[in-house]
């Protein structure tokens, strides 16, 4: 192919459907402390999952108990999550309002152990508070990136397939 964006346009679609199941709630921050953003903002993670011990990952779209943060501005956040696993709010109501700085940080945190190179934030954040953030990510964050691994079928006459296994967090 050719056209590399007309590849991710096509597994777009493709996964879309499977994103059908998941429920959505807007995050409004009334703490001091914002959200912060990243250079890879979009968040992929499943606490449901997080200690069970598997092959590939437990962030997949079509994984039972995942979640997905977006951070829009300082003080709101989009979270899209599978609600046969978790409750947030009531059922009623569409927003749901943080007051506590202890899970403003945690958010905050996936932002940073999700980050490539660049954290976003606006002048309310201190260098301190994005200190503390970073060293509590390092021991989160995966140096390796991506994993190759090849597996012989002994029904294409030993034939060499390749699983390429990208890490996100």
């Amino acid at each position: 192919m050719n056209q590399p964006t007309h590849a991710n346009l096509r597994q777009a679609a493709l996964l879309l459907p499977f994103t059908f199941d998941l429920h959505f709630k807007l995050i409004v921050n009334q703490t001091r402390k914002p959200f912060i953003t990243s250079d890879h903002p979009v968040v992929l993670y499943n606490q449901f999952l997080e200690d069970k011990k598997s092959y590939g990952s437990n962030t997949g779209i079509a994984c039972k108990g995942l979640e997905i943060f977006i951070p829009l501005s300082p003080s709101h956040l989009l979270i899209f999550f599978d609600g046969n696993v978790y409750k947030i709010g009531s059922k009623s109501n569409f927003l749901v309002v943080i007051t506590s700085e202890t899970d403003v940080e945690n958010l905050n945190l996936l932002q940073c152990i999700s980050a490539n190179e660049n954290l976003y934030f606006n002048q309310e954040v201190t260098e301190l508070q994005i200190s503390h953030l970073m060293r509590r990510a390092t021991q989160y964050r995966n140096t390796t990136k991506a994993n190759v691994n090849e597996f012989t079928s002994s029904q294409n006459n030993n034939k060499i397939r390749v699983l390429l296994h990208t890490l996100l967090m």
